[in-house]
């Protein structure tokens, strides 16, 4: 299920940038869904420095997932759900990924979302990756699992991921976190301006 937010933090005169926002938690509200929000707003507030409009297409798969799981195993079977979010994908003009840590790496239903899309489908859509689990002994997921998968698909992945813990959640450990999402943000928005040069 995709849900639109529409950023007016500028007003170009641009098209309105899509921004898919990729959420794979399992609950409402998640500590991953959080995170992947905050980077949208992080990357919005700096595409509209650079003169741009964010729209933020929000898709949490756990809505997918019956659909997805159908999808693998059924032959024929084509959910409009997933050819939704798939079509989202392929043409947006950036994609934030984030999903939970479960067994040192990333959650399966994150995985088969990816394994679903053409192998060429986020070429030329720039991306940054986030994570969460509950301790920091998890944060190479991001590098050993979630950016090779990524860049598999041919997706530009931006240098900065962010790994967040419930600790890092935590009032006095906010101001670091923030600064990474804040800096992957403008990364992400950066390379999505240089796009539309």
């Amino acid at each position: 299920m995709t849900e639109t937010k529409n950023d007016t933090i500028s007003d170009s005169h641009h098209h309105p940038i899509e921004l898919a926002v990729l959420s794979a938690g399992v609950t409402s509200p998640s500590m991953t869904g959080r995170l992947a929000e905050n980077l949208a707003q992080a990357t919005a507030r700096h595409l509209a420095e650079y003169g741009f409009i964010a729209e933020l297409k929000i898709v949490e798969l756990r809505h997918l997932a019956v659909d997805l799981a159908r999808t693998l195993t059924e032959p024929g079977f084509c959910s409009p759900k997933v050819k939704e979010t798939q079509a989202l994908l392929g043409r947006c003009d950036g994609l934030i990924a984030c999903t939970p840590v479960y067994s040192a790496g990333c959650s399966g239903l994150f995985k088969l979302f990816f394994d679903l899309l053409d192998q060429r489908c986020l070429s030329n859509r720039p991306t940054v990756i986030g994570a969460t689990a509950g301790s920091m002994r998890h944060m190479l997921v991001l590098e050993h699992s979630v950016r090779p998968l990524l860049t598999f698909l041919h997706a530009p992945v931006m240098p900065t991921g962010v790994f967040a813990t419930r600790t890092d959640c935590m009032d006095e450990n906010l101001p670091r976190l923030d600064a990474r999402i804040d800096r992957a943000g403008q990364e992400l928005a950066l390379a999505i301006a240089a796009k539309q040069a």
